[in-house]
């Protein structure tokens, strides 16, 4: 069973230090944690600071370290260094007793590309598979604390609606939960009459309340039936009701009901919906752009075509690498152009690698779900129908190459990157804003110079790049007149054509 685990903003302070690679020793090919140690005492009381150090090794540029701990009954709090957001204290909310570091995460980017790396109590970790790293001296233990222990209790459920529900009507259902906590959110799943899942929430409900949702579109005629409920408390306690009659208990070693008194079975209601909508868009055509091989920064564009009665609300190609890089191109029915069957988007963040597409994705405006999948399947709301199609995804396949002069300017350019053969520039500040990829005219000066003008809408970007030094100074005209930016020096002499 899958289910969404929530786990509660945890208050802890964490001092980050990191540790680079000694002059000579050889980069791993991926971002390493090598030490980590805990600089707080072994033992904590509400309103104390928990500090810790690491040590990490590798190309790119460390962004953040989540820590996760389980407590005695198996409830788990996450702390991240690097997120100026958390709170930085333990609370009154932990739970008196042990609390056993059970993984450690870290998020780090190379090149405008986001990676993680986890490593476990056991030993292992993902990448090479084992790590040193000693999780148990960075085990503390609570005390002074009054923790909540038990889940809510869900006492009642019925629906007050008495009649057949029709398009748009609102289905009503109301229900009772116990708890000393504020109630986070009540989810409930019922089993429609072609055997599908729907799934009606209410978040920050009151604990005596009533659930209120719209028939829509892809609503099926017919009786549903209660299957399962979900309840969630504040402080991170839950419990699974089943129409079974059983329940579970999340962590499974919190306390509260052992079994569901409650006749799910007996909560149905009926929906009349003869002119409804209950299949996903179908895609009948996808074509690439001229370009295959692209830099970091452009733009990637391709056209498709798809249908939908209802009309298609959204749209998503996914693409993916051998390392498991995930990277979206996305199209939505409010973007300013609509879903005009052309697909543009920025490739600010891929990372160097061959992307194959994978899968498309199609929503439509009454909610219902369809995908293509790169061996010709389909599937609707993410079962398999057995219909396969026949499009060519592989033309949409690309590379992403890296940019033949990449360096630092002395002034405030940022880092530069250029392909002389092409004319193509990007500038990167900080390793997150960047110019669009701008395409450059290179013209020869007096005296073995060379130009380069790089243009949009609102101002040019002028080059200047001296072959024999390598040296390159830059600068901005726009309306208002011409600013220096700043200069750099290239490896000489410049493969200008």
């Amino acid at each position: 069973m899958n289910l969404r685990r929530l786990n509660a903003v945890v208050v802890v302070a964490l001092l980050l230090s990191l540790i680079p690679l000694g002059a000579g020793a050889a980069e791993s090919s991926e971002f390493n944690l090598t030490a980590i140690a805990r600089t707080s005492p072994d033992v904590v009381r509400p309103g104390d600071a928990l500090t810790f150090t690491f040590e990490a090794s590798g190309p790119g540029e460390l962004d953040s370290i989540d820590l996760t701990f389980e407590d005695s009954i198996g409830r788990e709090r996450n702390a991240r260094a690097g997120d100026e957001g958390f709170d930085r204290v333990v609370t009154d909310a932990w739970l008196n007793g042990p609390h056993e570091l059970t993984e450690v995460t870290t998020y780090w980017r190379v090149d405008n590309g986001w990676f993680l790396k986890s490593y476990y109590r056991d030993g292992t970790s993902d990448g090479d598979g084992s790590h040193t790293l000693d999780f148990e001296a960075l085990d503390f233990t609570v005390e002074g604390a009054s923790a909540d222990v038990t889940v809510p209790e869900l006492q009642s459920i019925s629906v007050l609606n008495e009649s057949v529900l029709g398009l748009d009507d609102d289905l009503q259902i109301a229900f009772d939960v116990a708890d000393d906590a504020p109630i986070d959110f009540v989810d409930m799943m019922f089993t429609d009459p072609a055997g599908r899942v729907r799934w009606l929430w209410d978040t920050a409900p009151e604990a005596h309340g009533t659930l209120s949702q719209a028939v829509g579109k892809n609503w099926r005629s017919g009786d549903y039936v209660l299957d399962t409920v979900y309840v969630w408390s504040q402080n991170d306690l839950g419990i699974v009701y089943y129409g079974d009659g059983t329940v579970e208990r999340f962590p499974d070693g919190a306390s509260g009901p052992t079994a569901n008194n409650l006749s799910f079975d007996e909560v149905t209601f009926t929906v009349d919906n003869p002119g409804g909508d209950f299949v996903g868009p179908e895609l009948t055509g996808v074509s690439s752009g001229d370009s295959h091989t692209y830099f970091p920064g452009e733009r990637l564009e391709f056209d498709y075509t798809a249908s939908d009665p209802s009309g298609v609300d959204a749209v998503g190609f996914l693409f993916t690498t051998q390392d498991q890089v995930w990277k979206w191109a996305t199209k939505w029915s409010d973007d300013p152009d609509g879903l005009d069957g052309h697909i543009d988007v920025s490739m600010n963040s891929w990372s160097v690698g061959h992307y194959e597409l994978a899968a498309v994705s199609l929503r439509d405006l009454a909610d219902n779900f369809s995908r293509y999948l790169r061996d010709g399947s389909i599937e609707e709301e993410y079962e398999a129908t057995g219909e396969t199609h026949s499009l060519d995804f592989s033309g949409l396949d690309l590379d992403v190459v890296a940019w033949p002069y990449t360096f630092e300017s002395e002034g405030d350019l940022g880092t530069l990157q250029i392909d002389f053969a092409s004319g193509k520039f990007r500038m990167t500040q900080d390793g997150w804003w960047s110019t669009p990829v701008m395409t450059s005219e290179i013209t020869s000066l007096p005296g073995g110079l060379f130009a380069a003008t790089f243009n949009d809408a609102d101002f040019s970007l002028e080059g200047t790049f001296d072959p024999a030094t390598g040296r390159f100074q830059a600068t901005v005209r726009d309306g208002v007149g011409v600013t220096p930016l700043g200069s750099a020096n290239l490896p000489a002499p410049l493969p200008i054509p």
